[in-house]
């Protein structure tokens, strides 16, 4: 942080931030509905704020320059300005919030965050504490954007005392604000200390549907697997049944809805695991299959069905699903754990040669993958610019070291990633935008110079008409007048931003030199991600790798067992395919074909699609069948 001095005024990291000195007090709280629809374009603020009210000519400044046609430059200087003249500490935390405020409208977002901090940062105090919230509601909106710029830790005493002043206000806005921060501190920092966390989720006590979320990943901390499933179960009931409402999801105003939209499909996986650990597998099933197609889940999700449906020995299903996971865009997923569920549950149905067909399918698609990792694993270190740019040139499909894609789409698809990524982008939209805006500056004023030249023009001319006459004409003299003060009145607009623009200049070079080395930041961070992520898959490459070779010894058992079994009954295939070609003719008319798979199954399945939309193999079950033979073979025996 750096500082910038005037003769009269202080800029700090150019965001003029108000000073330290606040001190709490306790002085009677802010109306409620003070403002409304924070850092969005319907804004709007109500005066006075408990007893602060800026001049009306600020509260109009500030008025225009959150409309999508106010000028964010013209609202920067004159937010700079309320700065200099002031020193009272409701018009400073005012024109601290306002400035940022301008930089978050103009694209500006990681200057922004860091004003909206500073001020959000600063000593609780009820007579700034509306701005203070307000700040916090768009490092919120930030947040939300950009989930890789964080909301600092820092906050929560601050968030304690705004919860506190706030018990008794419950139509404030800001309500839903501290709610809002106590959430995502809750959910993003999982190693805070037991202490606030406490104080965090004492926070939440009321909010509903955010209250009910966060017990229920305390409750996954707790190995309390039946309380957290019914605590996730209620958050979704909350908001799913908020977002069926007709009208609801379009609804711009229904802000809670919204913002806890993204945590749908995290809830229903983890309310799903659960569930499998409860060993309730259908209910498990449900939450799974409620995961998008197109949502980073989905192949966790798949894995996780094909596990639930071999617990509930529905091994078709099983079997489907872990096929699924290996057809089409599917095979560049990593799913290694799909075709050992394929072999068990083969195995279970006693369909040794394909059970074995799927072991030998995860020994070929994953050779390649295991052998890479583990070559990976024993190479020097690389840089984090080089592991970075491995990662890049796989998503551009550029040129570069080959990456086995099943590993490259693990990169890309993980959290870490695409945030960090999107605040990469980010950095690269600000460069682009700091020449458009600096221009932009620089034809205001010279527009404002252009007018305020005409306008004393004309001046000058109904001043010689004036002095033409033998009479005074005070039609004109008032005319004259009016044109004088508001002359003035632009006059003193054009310096300050004249003044301001000096001061944009410095924070955007600031902000260009911080970049730099905010970029080099986010590049470690995903690199530290990924080559943590390479040694996780090699880690389950080993563990998968080791159970198969147990099914493989199950498999090949329980396949000498059957081999003498059908040595011992010789008519049992000739009786098996006519019991098998009965049962096909009766369900295939309830059922979608989609077609025959030779993936372990050596071209004997079909995969179907049943009415609850999993993936089902068109497979007969050979144990089963025994005892249908056997039943046959009893009967004629009669």
């Amino acid at each position: 942080m750096f500082f910038f001095t005037d003769s009269k005024f202080k800029l700090i990291s150019g965001i003029l931030l108000f000073s330290p000195f606040l001190a709490i007090n306790h002085l009677a709280h802010a109306t409620p509905q003070s403002a409304s629809q924070i850092c969005s374009d319907s804004e709007q603020w109500s005066w006075p704020i408990g007893k602060y009210s800026p001049k009306e000519a600020w509260r109009d400044e500030f008025s225009k320059s959150l409309t999508k046609e106010g000028s964010k430059i013209r609202g920067f200087s004159e937010a700079l300005a309320l700065r200099r003249q002031s020193q009272q500490i409701e018009d400073q935390a005012f024109s601290a919030y306002w400035i940022s405020r301008m930089f978050y409208a103009s694209g500006f977002i990681h200057i922004a965050e860091e004003g909206f901090s500073s001020l959000a940062l600063q000593p609780a105090n009820l007579r700034t504490s509306d701005f203070q919230m307000a700040a916090l509601g768009c490092l919120i909106s930030i947040h939300q954007h950009y989930p890789a710029i964080p909301i600092s830790p820092k906050i929560i005493p601050n968030l304690i005392n705004f919860h506190h002043w706030l018990s008794l206000d419950s139509l404030s806005i800001f309500r839903g604000i501290t709610w809002k921060a106590a959430f995502l501190l809750y959910l993003r920092n999982p190693t805070l200390p037991e202490a606030d966390l406490g104080k965090l989720f004492d926070v939440l006590r009321g909010s509903g549907a955010m209250e009910n979320l966060s017990q229920a990943i305390q409750d996954l901390k707790q190995n309390e697997s039946r309380a957290a499933l019914d605590s996730f179960e209620l958050f979704l009931h909350v908001v799913e049944a908020g977002l069926n409402h007709t009208g609801l999801v379009s609804n711009p105003t229904d802000e809670d809805t919204e913002f806890l939209k993204p945590y749908i499909e995290t809830a229903h996986l983890l309310a799903a695991r659960s569930a499998y650990q409860l060993g309730l597998y259908e209910k498990a099933i449900h939450h799974y299959q409620e995961i998008g197609l197109r949502s980073n889940s989905r192949i966790q999700a798949l894995n996780e069905i094909g596990w639930s449906f071999l617990m509930l020995e529905k091994y078709p299903e099983a079997i489907g699903t872990s096929i699924g996971l290996q057809l089409g865009p599917m095979r560049q997923a990593f799913a290694p754990e799909a075709p050992m569920v394929m072999a068990m549950a083969l195995n279970e149905m006693c369909r040794f040669p394909e059970s074995m067909g799927a072991i030998q399918n995860f020994k070929v698609h994953y050779r390649d993958v295991y052998f890479w990792l583990k070559n990976e694993a024993a190479s020097p270190a690389r840089s984090s610019e080089e592991i970075y740019l491995r990662a890049i040139s796989f998503e551009k499909k550029l040129p570069g070291p080959s990456v086995p894609p099943q590993i490259a789409s693990e990169w890309l698809r993980g959290l870490n990633f695409i945030s960090n990524q999107e605040r990469l982008n980010l950095i690269i939209q600000e460069k682009s935008r700091r020449e458009g805006m600096s221009q932009r500056g620089k034809k205001e004023q010279k527009m404002l110079t252009s007018q305020l030249l005409a306008e004393t023009l004309n001046i000058h001319k109904k001043i010689s008409e004036l002095n033409k006459k033998n009479k005074i004409d005070q039609i004109i003299r008032d005319s004259v007048d009016r044109s004088i003060r508001e002359l003035k009145l632009k006059l003193v607009h054009l310096k300050r931003l004249r003044i301001a623009g000096k001061f944009w200049r410095k924070i955007m070079n600031h902000d260009a030199s911080r970049a730099i080395s905010t970029r080099k930041v986010i590049i470690q961070d995903i690199s530290r991600e990924i080559t943590k992520l390479n040694q996780n898959l090699l880690a389950q490459l080993d563990e998968i790798a080791e159970n198969n070779e147990l099914v493989e010894v199950e498999i090949l058992n329980g396949a000498s067992d059957d081999m003498i079994w059908q040595n011992a009954h010789p008519q049992f295939r000739e009786v098996t395919e006519k019991i098998v070609n009965q049962a096909h003719k009766k369900d295939t008319a309830s059922v979608w074909n989609w077609g025959l798979t030779h993936l372990g199954t050596a071209g004997s399945g079909e995969i179907w699609e049943d009415e609850i939309g999993s993936l089902s193999a068109d497979l007969t079950d050979e144990c089963e069948n025994r005892d249908r033979y056997l039943q046959v073979e009893q009967r004629e025996s009669r």
